[in-house]
């Protein structure tokens, strides 16, 4: 699903 996509990815940006 695109929303995991996106949910990984904004947890990525989260820990920066």
């Amino acid at each position: 699903s695109f929303d995991e996509l996106e949910a990984e990815l904004l947890q990525g940006q989260k820990l920066q």
